[in-house]
């Protein structure tokens, strides 16, 4: 019987459980290569001129934010190092409470003490509808918001005069877990804003047709594309705490499978 096979299994599971627990509490980092969709959006950001205006559009529910949360903080991280302003939009009933949690946590305030909000950043709360509200925002922000999220009259709020309509907005940055139809036939092509999709991985198929036509500018996917937006960024999170899960789990399982074929070769040879 080969050495491997006397140790007893649940010491492998223990192990596994500790390589998870480790990028978990402290993201390594460990590099993946980051698609040119992802870079695209990266580089998009770094070329707006000061002064430019973005709208991050956010239309995911609760039960998908786990795949969204690490490229929303590391974008609006990005955002905030630029020198640009940027309106946050929710088209998503849940969405204005999970991006606060994201701004809670950048500490703004503290990090970025030349950001105001209201002149350099705001949010707005959520705006019902689906595709009809992405027509209505963009064809008259004022008459769709009157309060921002926290119940300022938006008239109160230096930024949002910058903000009418779609005309104003020189990226649209939109965080989604739905299908590319309504998002691309309003703001794209109805209103010819730029456009930055960052779906779900389960939607991204839907999207890659509008991207090969080149009809958005960039596409991020899931939390792999947040992964690599965290490494461009140089803000190891969520996201890539999730890829060295799995980068771990891989080579942990390779590792075995040629620990165990050494030790059956081994076995056999000696006629155990």
């Amino acid at each position: 019987m080969g050495a491997l096979r006397k140790i007893d299994r649940r010491f492998f599971m223990l192990m596994l459980l500790i390589l998870f627990i480790i990028p978990a509490v402290r993201p390594l980092g460990i590099p993946i290569p980051v698609s040119k969709y992802t870079k695209e959006v990266y580089d998009y950001i770094n070329s707006l001129p000061p002064g430019s205006l973005v709208v991050v559009a956010t239309d995911v529910d609760v039960a998908l934010w786990p795949e969204e949360r690490a490229f929303t903080k590391a974008v609006l991280w990005h955002l905030l190092q630029r020198p640009i302003k940027f309106v946050i939009v929710n088209f998503g009933p849940d969405s204005p409470v999970l991006i606060n949690t994201v701004l809670e946590e950048l500490n703004i305030e503290k990090t970025f003490p030349n950001k105001k909000y209201g002149e350099d950043y705001v949010l707005l709360g959520y705006l019902a509808g689906g595709e009809t509200a992405y027509a209505a925002f963009c064809t008259d922000v004022h008459a769709v918001y009157e309060t921002d999220y926290f119940g300022t009259p938006i008239e109160e709020l230096p930024i949002m005069k910058e903000l009418k309509d779609s005309s104003d907005i020189d990226l649209l940055i939109h965080i989604t877990g739905a299908d590319a139809d309504a998002p691309v036939r309003q703001f794209v092509s109805t209103f010819h804003i730029p456009y930055a999709a960052a779906p779900t991985i389960g939607w991204v198929p839907t999207y890659m047709p509008y991207y090969d036509a080149g009809l958005l500018i960039g596409l991020i996917q899931g939390v792999r594309g947040g992964a690599e937006y965290e490494l461009l960024v140089k803000r190891p999170g969520v996201g890539l705490a999730t890829t060295d899960c799995l980068t771990l789990g891989f080579l942990y399982v390779i590792i075995l499978m040629i620990l165990g074929n050494i030790d059956y070769f081994a076995t056999r040879k000696k006629g155990g």
